[in-house]
């Protein structure tokens, strides 16, 4: 079970093959920066409980990976499945993180969920092109994912969007 590095590289060409219509559904995306509001953080986990099939326990941590500390930015984005829902019912989140360490500067995307009700319509993939669209416009070149080898449909899904392995 190894960690397996993928990078989105050029970050155009993957925005494009991200952002080409293939969506079943409209997601509105909102920017949440550094301080996310946890209690729609924690909306996500509570999402669909009450349809056992839907529930969707979320990594234990989670509140704290979205938090920003020294050393690593973490900006936070959640989607609703249609536009105006509140941000209270969010069907996915997704994290950007720059971690610095010196002059070496890091880009990466440290989590992203799905509600699994929400899975298979484009709402990964609209979270992973906004992710890559900030990173674009800020002129980063290479933006990072970490799965583990093993998680087959994790690695096939970073693939599809564009990732591969580092030169």
């Amino acid at each position: 079970m190894a960690v397996l590095h993928l990078v989105a590289r050029p970050l155009a060409v993957v925005i494009e093959r991200l952002t080409h219509p293939t969506s079943r559904a409209e997601w509105s995306v909102s920017a949440w920066g550094e301080t996310p509001p946890l209690p729609a953080v924690e909306a996500l986990a509570r999402a669909g409980t009450h349809l056992p099939r839907f529930a969707w326990p979320l990594p234990a941590g989670l509140a704290a990976e979205v938090i920003s500390r020294p050393g690593r930015q973490v900006e936070t984005w959640l989607a609703s499945p249609t536009p105006g829902l509140p941000v209270a019912e969010p069907a996915g989140l997704a994290t950007l993180v720059t971690a610095s360490g010196g002059q070496r500067i890091r880009v990466s995307i440290g989590w992203l969920l799905v509600h699994p009700a929400a899975r298979r319509q484009g709402l990964g993939r609209r979270l992973v092109a906004t992710l890559l669209m900030v990173a674009q416009q800020r002129a980063i070149e290479n933006v990072w994912v970490e799965t583990r080898s093993d998680w087959l449909a994790a690695t096939a899904f970073w693939r599809d969007c564009g990732f591969t392995a580092p030169l």
